[in-house]
């Protein structure tokens, strides 16, 4: 303990992500750190961490060795860790920075400056290690020294409980043309090669199952492989893997995943939405492909996504969006040949019949709340306002004046817009994402 009452290694928590960067004077280095916990929630285990450990070591010495041990609270071990400090120097306190005692950055870390019993704060990358562990609980991390072992730390792996999917959700997921709409799941034990596989998705694949991979929800509740020397809980797999559907990243350690969309099928869903549009194709004609290709609605970033919602016993909704930004957007479609204005620049009866519509929902929304969001299927704790969406017609045939005008103008909470805006977002996502 170098004469210190305190252990020399503290384990501070689990790092997302890190940099380290020149501090005023160029010799000296500071991290900059994101996402410091203690508390590490992975949706299934086994899990294995990523990312870096923060710690703090005390008064180190030249060429020191810190050996610790991870264990779980009923005692098996899941790991070692080996921390050895690499020509450090000391800086006495008032002392002004010399060229041979400045940190400089070499193949094998950096070099820092430690004041006499002083502290000195660490990242420690997971790259060459992995640490798996088979259940959540407190795990802790132990320094191992002559004189014995002593608890540094004491990170917490948690469990969490997810509800099934809805249809609300999975039309969601579908709106988002970077999701993942499959995830795939292999164990197996590195002895006896002995495996199990498993796969979650928006629907079950039967070509998948044919191919040995088992639907999640029918899993047992463990997996033991022929030499018994891997056991594995699969309860919280069986009630969790689907959370990973809808994810934008796919960068997790255990699971592999599938697109919801290729380029080529979202290039087919343009084609033939705009060959929908230019040929006239009626309001259910084109309600229909929105419900089966819901992408297209990827401008209202929903979070879930209802098809002819209920408004309470009154009437429905085309479509009901619960976005991100904890808007519930009530949309309203007329049909592409919808006329828009007049033409002396005011609104047409035609689309005005679908303002009021929208405004009707609104002042139920209003009267009711409670009983509203919950009729279409929301939780009320989840909304924040209630707004209403009316697409209808084309630009073609409109005074550009008159057209730019209406779509600028204050509707309160209702907003407009045509079916070319509508394929103009789309389009507009597609040439993003071929950037990337």
């Amino acid at each position: 303990m170098s004469g210190s009452q305190v252990p020399q290694v503290a384990f501070l928590g689990l790092i997302e992500r890190w940099v380290q960067l020149q501090d005023g004077d160029p010799r000296l280095l500071k991290y900059n750190i994101l996402g410091l916990k203690q508390h590490v929630l992975p949706l299934i285990y086994p899990h294995t961490l990523s990312g870096s450990f923060a710690f703090a070591l005390y008064n180190p010495q030249p060429s020191e060795r810190f050996n610790l041990v991870w264990r779980s609270d009923l005692g098996s071990e899941v790991g070692t860790i080996e921390i050895a400090t690499t020509d450090p120097f000391t800086i006495e306190a008032g002392e002004p920075l010399i060229t041979a005692k400045a940190p400089i950055l070499r193949a094998e870390g950096p070099v820092v400056a430690v004041l006499p019993e002083g502290w000195v704060f660490l990242v420690f990358p997971l790259t060459e290690i992995k640490f798996m562990f088979n259940t959540p609980g407190s795990y802790h991390l132990y320094l191992k020294t002559d004189e014995g072992e002593t608890k540094v730390g004491s990170p917490n792996m948690c469990r969490v409980n997810l509800p099934p999917l809805t249809e609300a959700k999975i039309a969601a997921i579908k709106s988002n043309p970077t999701a993942m709409k499959a995830v795939r799941l292999e164990l197996r034990c590195n002895l006896c090669n002995d495996a199990l596989r498993t796969y979650a998705g928006l629907e079950r694949n039967p070509k998948q199952e044919e191919e040995g991979w088992i639907w999640y929800e029918t899993l047992g509740d463990s997996f033991d492989c022929t030499c018994k020397k891997m056991s594995v809980d699969l309860t919280i797999i069986r009630s969790n893997l689907h959370g990973y559907l809808g994810r934008e990243d796919s960068n997790v350690h255990e699971v592999s995943f599938i697109p919801a969309y290729e380029r080529e099928a979202l290039q087919n869903i343009r084609k033939n939405f705009r060959d929908l549009l230019d040929n006239g194709a009626p309001e259910e004609v084109i309600q229909k492909f929105i419900e089966e290709n819901p992408v297209l609605l990827h401008p209202f970033s929903p979070k879930d996504l209802w098809f002819k919602a209920p408004v309470l016993t009154f009437c429905k909704t085309d479509f009901a969006i619960l976005s991100h930004a904890s808007e519930l957007l009530l949309i309203e479609l007329e049909k592409p040949q919808t006329r828009i204005l007049k033409k002396d620049g005011g609104v047409h009866s035609e689309l005005q019949h679908a303002f009021d519509q929208v405004r009707d929902w609104l002042h139920l929304a209003d009267e009711h709340r409670q009983a509203f969001v919950e009729c279409i299927g929301a939780e009320p704790k989840q909304v924040g306002a209630v707004k209403g969406t009316v697409i209808a017609g084309r630009d073609a045939g409109c005074n550009p004046n008159h057209l730019r005008k209406l779509k600028g103008a204050d509707l309160g909470r209702t907003k407009f817009m045509t079916y070319d805006d509508l394929f103009a977002s789309f389009e507009a996502l597609l040439r993003a994402l071929d950037k990337t």
